[in-house]
């Protein structure tokens, strides 16, 4: 698909604590794409009835026929503890990924990007039909006082008639640090290389993740493009039997999060096993890609104690 040729944003920044905030609009949409035009903010007050607060988000426009990506970065005046996240996906986004960006003196702002501008410690994502997650009491993502959030907007127009314009973003709920019992980080367990999906055929492909930490999991999100059908995520421990944690149809208008009940702990050296079930009904090999004519083969896992040394993948 071509590529839209998009104007740069100005982001504003809070200074102040964040205020407690209205309602978010959760219209997840199933189409869509972006140009970089407008801010995001930290802990505006949009309403007085949630207490949900606006993290971060960033305005796009996208001409029909096109797909692109937008960074957000914004940083936070003081240290979080996020313990739900509430995704703005209007129609139009395809996937966002919240990252803390690395210190390499990139300013805060609204610009076009590519869909691999990750930070190395991944906070959330979501797909289309993604709803809010909710983490159990005392659990919560700390974000450090100073730090650069990263927002991945991944925006893509199937319209071939209809320019899009809308906002995309994360809104939050928080705790005190003195309720916080578990730190928690997110990884995305499964296969990138070597994902090879033959045409006119169902075929499984199937990828690890291995634990450097004991650690406990207690939640699963799958995310897949277009032509996958279903995944299942088992624990495969260094010694003992597997157990299998998800196993379900895939849709890609209904990417939700999954608790993993009951939680499930992991040793050093023991794996996430992804199988992801594809039925490619086209004439062409479909490789590992952001566009949304690829695939990917991810479950993002939940799992505390934070490790604090975690890339956004772990494909190992």
């Amino acid at each position: 698909m071509k590529r839209a040729i998009t104007t740069m944003g100005v982001l504003s920044v809070a200074s102040a604590l964040f205020a407690c905030g209205g309602g978010a609009t959760e219209n997840n949409g199933t189409d869509g794409g972006t140009s970089g035009t407008d801010s995001g903010v930290v802990g505006a007050d949009t309403g007085p009835t949630d207490t949900s607060r606006l993290l971060i988000g960033g305005s796009w426009t996208l001409p029909p026929s096109t797909e692109n990506y937008v960074c957000v970065r914004v940083t936070v005046p003081e240290e979080m503890f996020v313990n739900s996240f509430i995704p703005t996906t209007p129609r139009g986004t395809h996937h966002t990924v919240l990252t803390i960006a690395p210190h390499d003196g990139t300013p805060d702002g609204t610009v076009d990007c590519n869909g691999f501008v990750n930070g190395p410690d991944m906070l959330y994502g979501s797909g289309v039909g993604t709803d809010s997650l909710v983490f159990p009491q005392g659990i919560a993502v700390r974000i450090p006082a100073g730090a650069q959030l990263l927002l991945n907007l991944h925006l893509y127009n199937s319209s071939t008639t209809e320019t899009l314009n809308d906002t995309s973003g994360i809104r939050v709920t928080t705790l005190d640090a003195s309720e916080v019992v578990h730190e928690v980080e997110i990884v995305l367990a499964g296969k990138d290389e070597g994902l090879n999906i033959p045409p006119r055929q169902v075929t499984t492909q199937t990828g690890y993740c291995t634990f450097a930490h004991a650690q406990t999991v207690f939640s699963v999100f799958p995310h897949m493009h277009q032509t996958a059908t279903h995944m299942t995520v088992s624990v495969v421990p260094a010694s003992g039997a597997e157990t299998t944690v998800l196993d379900t149809e895939y849709s890609f208008d209904d990417q939700t999060y999954r608790p993993i009940a009951p939680t499930v702990e992991l040793g050093i050296g023991d794996r996430i096993r992804v199988d992801c079930t594809y039925d490619n009904p086209t004439s062409r090999t479909i490789h590992f890609g952001e566009s949304s004519e690829d695939e990917m083969c991810y479950a993002g896992i939940y799992r505390y104690p934070a490790s604090r040394d975690t890339y956004v993948t772990c494909t190992l």
